[in-house]
């Protein structure tokens, strides 16, 4: 069947905020950046999940994410 739009393509946020467990801290990203890290390949490795394993994700390094984001 039409798979769903998820994630990146489906939202309509601008920006996404983080907290990491046991880190006070809160990482904002604006979104352009997730996708050009996406488009460029910047993750550490696909994996797939969701009903039927019919999505894919990214999954970014810690470190590489968060020198990307404002921090407050």
């Amino acid at each position: 069947g039409k798979r769903e739009k998820s994630g990146l393509t489906a939202t309509t946020a601008n920006y996404y905020v983080y907290c990491f467990p046991g880190d006070d801290t809160f990482y904002v990203i604006d979104l352009g950046i997730v996708a050009n890290m996406v488009k460029n390949k910047e993750f550490k490795r696909l994996v797939t999940g969701g009903d039927g394993n019919r999505t894919t994700m990214c999954l970014f390094s810690k470190e590489d994410f968060i020198k990307k984001c404002a921090r407050f």
